[in-house]
């Protein structure tokens, strides 16, 4: 971990102490041994540092291509590890470099949803994510983010931030091939929605069980 992303995440983790009730669960189950997918439903603009921050590995993770409009910004984003990706079609460039990141043994965070939750309920999540799983060789992480919705407070008015690291799922245990009805060979599309729908199945019941309780 390269000593400017150490200090960002000890500040930024002292942050989210400060001014918010964390409750940070599973990242003892974090297998260390290989790159991982964390796929990550998405509440606000805080969830990216908050992963980053705690996560125990320097981590890369996928922003949509308008936040590197500005040079500073786009400076920025690079330094920690920010992967441009055209959302309004298939961004092949940005597949490619999510390959190599974990190919060269580097987390990477996905976000199914594509877009922040304006309620706080899990939204509908984006083919993107199969398609990134299809094409990439590596296990998935999913992840649970309650509260970052919420505005930080000072001791005694913060809220509870929930950072909540799942089970892996073996990506040999995905739909990743197979036949549809009728016998017919599952398209790219058709497989990236398999994909995408079976990892943020376990996103679903992560976030459900949470609620409950």
């Amino acid at each position: 971990m390269r000593p400017s992303y150490r200090l960002a995440a000890f500040l930024l983790r002292s942050l989210f102490r400060l001014t918010y009730r964390l409750d940070v669960v599973g990242l003892e189950q974090v297998p260390l041994d290989r790159p991982l997918i964390l796929a990550a439903n998405h509440q606000s603009n805080l969830d990216p540092p908050l992963i980053g921050a705690f996560y125990p590995r320097e981590i890369s993770f996928v922003a949509k291509k308008q936040l590197f409009a500005r040079a500073w910004m786009a400076r920025l984003l690079h330094h920690f590890n920010a992967i441009p990706i055209d959302r309004a079609g298939v961004d092949r460039r940005a597949i490619r470099a999510i390959r190599s990141r974990l190919e060269e043994g580097r987390d990477l965070i996905v976000f199914p949803e594509g877009t922040r939750s304006k309620d706080g309920r899990l939204g509908r999540p984006r083919a993107g994510l199969g398609m990134i799983v299809g094409a990439a060789e590596a296990d998935v992480l999913p992840v649970l983010v309650l509260g970052s919705r919420l505005r930080p407070g000072l001791p005694g008015f913060r809220p509870t931030l929930r950072l909540q690291f799942g089970t892996v799922i073996a990506r040999a245990s995905l739909p990743l091939e197979g036949a549809v009805a009728g016998g017919e060979s599952r398209s790219r599309s058709a497989r990236a929605e398999a994909l995408t729908a079976a990892v943020f199945g376990r996103i679903e019941a992560m976030h459900a069980a949470a609620t409950r309780s």
